[in-house]
C-alpha cells in the first residue's frame, strides 16, 4: 500500500470518528432541549428534484408530490413511489437524463411520490409499523383520491420496497401491482451491513435508550465504512474526469444526495432493526406490525423485482428471494449496476423502460374476498 493512500485511509477513519462523536453531541443536545421544553427546530426541507410538482397532501411532515405532465387519457393506475426512511425522496428524480420521475410523467403516467420529510424529537415514539400502516395509508388514499380510482400501484427503492410489501399485505385489495428496486427482503444473507445488524452484539435497545433515534451522522459512517475505498475511488475518478462538465454536474447532484441523510426517529429503528436484521421476519414468518399480523402471501398482484448484480448493501439473493414468499406473480430484472446506479444515471435507464412497460399494463383483478 503506498504511503498516499495510507494517509488517505488514516484521515478516512478519523473523520468517520469525528461523525460519530458529532452525531452524540447532536443527540445530547436533542435531549437537552426536549427536557427544556423548547420547540424541536426542524423545518420542511425544499424538494430538490427536476420535475415539477404539487402537493396534494400532508400530514405533520410528510407530503404527498403529484408530478405535473400532460394528462393521461389512457385510463392508467397511478404510481406512488416509496423512498427509504433514510435518505432524502428525490434520488428518483435527481437530474436530467436521470430520473425515473421525468421518464414516467413524460410518457404521460400518472406519478406521485411520498415524501417523508425530516423528523424531529417529537417522532422518536413512533412505530416501523405505523409508518408502514398508518401514514403510508393516509398517502395511498390521497393518491386515490385525487386520481378518482379504487386501487394504486407501488414502487419502492431499499427500505422503501420493503415497506411497500408490508403494506401491500396488509391492505392488498388497494394495490395493483408493486415495483421493487433493490429492496432487502431476506436480511440474515451474506451482506456486510446484514452481519453488522443481524448479530447479538448488535444492541439496538441501548442505541435507541441512550440517543432516543438513531443519527444520520452515525448511519452515514457506516455506509462509508462497507466500502472503505469508496471515496478514494469517487475522488479518483472526479479528478479524471474533472474536464467533462456533464460528468461533473451529476457528481455534484449525487454527493448532496448521498450527504443529505435523515436520522431516523428511535422507536422505528428499533422496530425495524429488530423484526427485520435480527428476527429476519419478512423470511421467517409471524411478523405483526401495529397489532396486526402480516403474511405476504395475501400478495397476490403482479410484482416486478429490479434487483442491482453489482449491490453491496442488498445482495442478489436478499431481493431474490421475494418470489417464494407472495402470493402472485414476480418478474425479475437483473441490472448490472450498484445500489444507488439501479436508481438514477446510465445504467438505470433499462430500468426505466422496464418499469414504464410493467405499469402500462392493463390493470390486475382485485384478490377474491
Amino acid at each position: 500500500m503506498s504511503e498516499d493512500l495510507w494517509q488517505h485511509l488514516q484521515q478516512f477513519t478519523e473523520s468517520a470518528y469525528r461523525n460519530v462523536e458529532l452525531g452524540a453531541i447532536l443527540a445530547e443536545r436533542n435531549a437537552r432541549s426536549l427536557l427544556a421544553g423548547d420547540e424541536p427546530a426542524c423545518q420542511e426541507d425544499p424538494y430538490q428534484g427536476t420535475t415539477p410538482f404539487e402537493v396534494i397532501y400532508r400530514f405533520d411532515r410528510m407530503r404527498v408530490l403529484k408530478f405535473q405532465g400532460d394528462p393521461d387519457e389512457r385510463g392508467l393506475t397511478p404510481l406512488l413511489m416509496i423512498p427509504s426512511l433514510i435518505n432524502r425522496s428525490y434520488v428518483l428524480d435527481l437530474m436530467e437524463g436521470g430520473s425515473l420521475v421525468a421518464h414516467l410523467t413524460h410518457n404521460r403516467h400518472p406519478t406521485y411520490l411520498l415524501d417523508w420529510g425530516t423528523p424531529g424529537p417529537q417522532h422518536d415514539h413512533l412505530s416501523f409499523g405505523f409508518y408502514v400502516d398508518d401514514l403510508m395509508s393516509l398517502a395511498t388514499a390521497a393518491v386515490r383520491r385525487d386520481a378518482g380510482t379504487d386501487r394504486l400501484a407501488l414502487l419502492g427503492y431499499c427500505m422503501g420496497g420493503t415497506m411497500c410489501l408490508l403494506h401491500a399485505a396488509l391492505h392488498p385489495a388497494a394495490i395493483d401491482r408493486i415495483t421493487l428496486l433493490a429492496a432487502p427482503v431476506n436480511f440474515h444473507d451474506e451482506g456486510v451491513l446484514s452481519k453488522w445488524a443481524a448479530t447479538p452484539k448488535f444492541d439496538v435497545d441501548r442505541v435507541v435508550d441512550t440517543l432516543h433515534h438513531m443519527d444520520s451522522l452515525m448511519l452515514q459512517t457506516s455506509f462509508l465504512f462497507l466500502k472503505p475505498l469508496s471515496a478514494w475511488q469517487k475522488y479518483k475518478s472526479l479528478y479524471e474526469g474533472a474536464g467533462n462538465p456533464k460528468f461533473t454536474g451529476s457528481f455534484v447532484k449525487l454527493e448532496r444526495w448521498l450527504n443529505d441523510n435523515v436520522s431516523v426517529p428511535g422507536e422505528l429503528y428499533r422496530e425495524y432493526v429488530r423484526i427485520c436484521y435480527q428476527e429476519n421476519r419478512l423470511v421467517e414468518g409471524g411478523l405483526v406490525l401495529a397489532g396486526k399480523p402480516v403474511d405476504l402471501k395475501e400478495i397476490t398482484c403482479p410484482i416486478l423485482n429490479v434487483i442491482a448484480s453489482k449491490d453491496h448493501i442488498v445482495p442478489i439473493e436478499s431481493s431474490r428471494i421475494v418470489s417464494t414468499l407472495v402470493g402472485g406473480p414476480v418478474r425479475e430484472e437483473l441490472i448490472d449496476a450498484g445500489h444507488i446506479g439501479i436508481a438514477m444515471g446510465s445504467k438505470a435507464r433499462l430500468m426505466f423502460e422496464t418499469v414504464l412497460r410493467f405499469h402500462g399494463e392493463e390493470a390486475s383483478p382485485p384478490p377474491a374476498n
